[in-house]
């Protein structure tokens, strides 16, 4: 039984005798920052260059693997709210609807879907691989990736089953631990526009506006400044990432 743990340990970090004596320690790192920060191609770049040395793995917990219930709840969201607008109807008079409760739903089994790709990431980094994260849900990030109230997303009609409905997605978020290295790509809210031009412009600036004034020393996060030449980035993420493994 022994021998099966080893080598199911040893096919997750790889063989052992690629660092010498010693396996090196299982991280997190996750990336973060606005709409346009370059966190997709850092983590991709940042992939490659660990991947020969070390057990690597990406893992965007903005957009996990979906579950079929995740498909099942979002096809019945957008028949209900097809039907909504056939009648006109919508949460009229303060009152939920089934497309209320359905949304609320959906934001559940998206919070499910990440917690779930948390524990495969953190499962990785335990056996002594590296994760690479991009949109990973830590309070201080919740309004890029985190429970729906804190994106102002969902229903806004409060009651009893409304509120049974967020404290059930909020508590996958709760469960999930920081990262042990956060690591925020900051840019300018104008430059993030400027680079995101398919995007309403609006929503890349409130969203760029929120990492900007966020105060990542009390997170503990290294902050790099994500407006330079690409190569630059790169050689600061280089550097504090290896220099916390």
């Amino acid at each position: 039984m022994l021998r099966a743990l080893t080598d199911r340990l040893g096919s997750l970090v790889g063989d052992p005798r690629r660092y010498g004596h010693r396996m090196p320690r299982g991280s997190v790192v996750a990336l973060l920052g606005a709409d346009g920060a370059g966190k997709s191609t850092c983590a991709s770049a940042i992939t490659a260059w660990l991947d020969p040395d070390l057990a690597t793995m990406h893992a965007h917990l903005g957009r996990p693997r979906r579950l079929a219930l995740t498909y099942v709840v979002g096809a019945a969201l957008k028949a209900s709210t097809w039907w909504d607008r056939r009648r006109g109807r919508r949460g009229e008079g303060g009152s939920a609807g089934l497309t209320d409760y359905l949304d609320l739903l959906r934001h559940i089994c998206t919070a499910r879907d990440r917690y779930r790709l948390y524990r495969k990431a953190h499962r990785f980094a335990a056996a002594g691989g590296v994760v690479i994260t991009e949109r990973y849900p830590i309070p201080a990030n919740y309004y890029l990736a985190g429970p729906s109230i804190a994106q102002g997303l969902g229903t806004p009609v409060n009651n009893g089953l409304t509120r049974l409905l967020r404290r059930w997605e909020a508590s996958y978020y709760e469960r999930m631990s920081p990262p042990d290295v956060p690591i925020v790509l900051q840019l300018d809210p104008e430059s993030a526009v400027r680079r995101k031009p398919d995007e309403p412009s609006n929503y890349v600036r409130d969203r760029a506006q929120a990492v900007w004034q966020t105060d990542w020393k009390q997170v503990g996060a290294d902050v790099i400044d994500a407006g330079r030449p690409l190569p630059e980035v790169l050689r600061d993420l280089k550097t504090h990432i290896w220099s916390r493994l």
